[in-house]
């Protein structure tokens, strides 16, 4: 019986792959030996054979070692989507984290409080409003991942020291494949603004991805984030304002010019402004060691983490506190007032708790308090439709 290609394309994988473990296993074994041999010579100091056998080894050692990292670097060169889709449950654990899921959930919760917003605005049917929410879901969380994964990037040096668990760092996911990720929800991102043909929804995208580059790409007048003042600009551009402007317009049937602002918008840019400012200055504190051995002059590097975080405290509790003036003044009916009132009191109590509790020393105790700050940016946006 004549064998088919397939069964001789079958058969000469099955013959190759057998090769290369042999290949890996011999040349394990070898490297075993060598570098065993090479440590007892190390221990005593003495081999048969006398001075000549010991140079020999330690050169067949630095021999060994050299050739695999060539064959190492050589691989991860050339073969970086293998490394990476080899694991494909490794590849998604990793993706999750390049994706920095707690702003994902930020991007995702204010799209759907602010399109709760514009519902009580616009009469526009319920069918178009889910339609246009899909848009901006998909678009949003896009471009979302792209400017973090930009950060990655040009950050990678500084996270070996403050975020190792990261996946550029941490080996999860080579450049190659970061850099291939980012163009892909980029393009996508814009592609599917510019076929809705929405003004607000295209502009926050664009302007987005601009301070996004402005904020971390390392070229000269560019990296922002450097600046606390120019750095604070951009999270509040994109998180306060685009946000915020962008998706409520999207959902609204005409355009919305600045001046003629519906009342629940205008107080919302206002509230999360601050919030903004607060969570610009807060994630520099857990990174105290880094960002001064890389020269970051952050304000938390400048003034120290107590300032930073008495600064940012001041500002919650103005910003509560207005919150609930807004519940006690604007409220139309008994469940807003309640909403609103007891909501960000009750905010604002568990936030300066959080505070008492975090150690100033601490670079894990600051984190913790820096995502109890984003689970209370969180909860904001539960409360922002009621207005």
């Amino acid at each position: 019986m004549t064998p088919t290609f397939a069964s001789l394309a079958l058969r000469g994988c099955f013959l190759w792959a057998k090769m290369q473990v042999n290949d890996r296993v011999t040349y394990s074994r070898q490297c075993s030996t060598v570098l065993c041999t090479n440590r007892k010579a190390q221990r005593t100091n003495v081999l048969p054979g006398g001075s000549g056998r010991l140079s020999q080894v330690l050169r067949a050692s630095r021999f060994v070692e050299s050739t695999a990292a060539h064959r190492n670097s050589g691989f991860s060169q050339h073969s970086g989507f293998i490394d990476d889709f080899r694991k494909i449950p490794n590849l998604s654990r990793s993706l999750f984290g390049f994706m920095r899921p707690h702003t994902i959930y930020g991007t995702l919760i204010s799209i759907v409080s602010i399109s709760l917003m514009a519902a009580s605005v616009d009469s526009s049917p319920y069918n178009t409003l889910l339609w246009k929410l899909w848009q901006v879901i998909f678009c949003a969380l896009a471009m979302n991942v792209t400017i973090v994964g930009l950060n990655q990037i040009y950050d990678k040096k500084m996270d070996k020291i403050n975020k190792p668990y990261l996946p550029l760092v941490s080996g999860g996911f080579t450049t190659d494949t970061a850099l291939t990720t980012i163009a892909v929800c980029c393009s996508s991102s814009v592609i599917c603004g510019t076929l809705t043909q929405s003004f607000h929804l295209l502009t926050t995208l664009v302007l987005s991805l601009l301070l996004g580059v402005i904020y971390s790409t390392d070229f000269k007048l560019l990296r922002w984030k450097r600046i606390p003042a120019l750095a604070i600009v951009c999270i509040l551009s994109v998180r306060a304002i685009l946000v915020q402007w962008g998706f409520f317009g999207h959902f609204m049937s005409s355009y919305i010019p600045y001046w003629a602002m519906p009342e629940n918008l205008a107080f919302s840019i206002l509230f999360m402004s601050v919030y903004s400012v607060v969570i610009a200055l807060l994630k520099d504190t857990p990174d105290l060691v880094g960002d001064s051995q890389s020269g970051m002059r952050t304000l938390a590097v400048r003034l120290g983490v107590k300032p930073v975080l008495r600064l940012c405290c001041l500002l919650l509790f103005l910003a509560y506190s207005s919150g609930i003036l807004v519940g006690l003044s604007r409220s139309d009916s008994c469940i807003q007032m309640i909403v609103l009132t007891l909501g960000h009191s009750l905010s604002l109590i568990l936030i300066f708790i959080k505070y008492s509790k975090t150690e100033h020393a601490s670079s894990s105790s600051l984190y913790s308090f820096y995502m109890f700050i984003w689970k209370m940016f969180y909860c904001e946006y539960f409360m922002l439709p009621f207005l």
